[in-house]
């Protein structure tokens, strides 16, 4: 349903669906599980499509120490560190938290 509602551009009530399913998952198969990081990328997408860029700081952080722990297992995590690490520097500079590069 959050991936119909966000490919709509309703990304507040993606946003939500999205959350409701991250304790569960955290709970179920742990930070580090691919299910778990594809979602809070999930939520990510939404916050920026929302411009709520001060929000999205602290998500990038957990995603990407998520991402780094989980290195190891498999070639999405490292796209997840890539990717996680862009969209931290990018948010930072859209929340006025640092200058542009």
């Amino acid at each position: 349903i959050a991936g119909v509602l966000r490919s709509k551009g309703e990304y507040d009530r993606a946003l939500g669906e999205y959350e409701s399913v991250l304790p569960g998952l955290r709970a179920a198969l742990g930070d580090g599980h691919p299910d778990t990081i594809r979602n809070l990328f999930n939520v990510l997408g939404c916050l920026r499509a929302l411009g709520r860029y001060r929000d999205v700081v602290p998500l990038c952080v957990e995603l990407f120490r998520a991402s780094v722990s989980a290195l190891h297992l498999s070639d999405f995590f490292a796209r997840s560190v890539v990717q996680g690490n862009a969209a931290f520097v990018s948010c930072f500079v859209a929340a006025g938290e640092c200058e542009a590069l």
